[in-house]
């Protein structure tokens, strides 16, 4: 109903009914938490299309990706076209994007003229930092992403259920700038995110 604003994502509305609104330069690298059935992945396919609609281009990992159509992945193949490589969905394709990532970031801080906006989303984040292979090419291109390569507009949209320091190394989740709650008291979210 042409509530979406031109230059800015709309990312819901307060208890006035006022829109909240943000921009990757704002929101910089984000950490979706809540619960199963919270809501996190239609706020990410809210995100991804309105960012789709500005000329964003994404790197989607999303291991339950060949489960089905309720998947994330699935659910954003509209988007297909905005996504520079298929979804990654086993350990071989999470490498493969990840590189890809570390490598676009590198050479863009070195000088590389590519500054469209680019974004790493990473389904089920705790499962992977918690139960999976390539937790530490994860780790580090989220450091590189939170703490660098945000300048050069390459940013993170990390999906999971909680972010505590003994699953995310804290200095990486301390450098996400921005922490969204998916319905979720107060004292859940401090305890999903570390931060009191």
């Amino acid at each position: 109903s042409g509530r979406f604003p031109k230059d800015k994502l709309l990312l819901g509305f307060d208890e006035e009914q006022k829109p909240i609104e943000a921009d990757f330069t704002t929101m910089y690298s984000t950490l979706i938490g809540g619960q199963s059935g919270s809501g996190k992945s239609t706020l990410v396919r809210s995100i991804l299309a309105q960012a789709a609609l500005q000329d964003s281009k994404f790197v989607v990992i999303d291991p339950h990706f060949n489960a089905g159509e309720e998947s994330l992945g699935s659910s954003l193949m509209p988007l297909r076209s905005h996504m520079v490589m298929d979804i990654a969905s086993t350990e071989g394709e999470m490498r493969e994007a990840l590189n890809y990532v570390l490598e676009i970031g590198k050479r863009r801080l070195l000088g590389d003229s590519d500054k469209s906006t680019l974004v790493l989303v990473v389904d089920e984040t705790t499962a992977l930092l918690q139960r999976s292979n390539i937790k530490d090419l994860l780790q580090e291109v989220l450091g590189q992403i939170t703490q660098e390569t945000r300048k050069v507009h390459v940013y993170a949209i990390c999906i999971g259920q909680n972010f505590h320091s003994d699953i995310i190394d804290t200095t990486v989740r301390n450098s996400f700038c921005s922490f969204v709650s998916c319905r979720a008291r107060k004292e859940v979210a401090r305890m999903q995110s570390g931060d009191s």
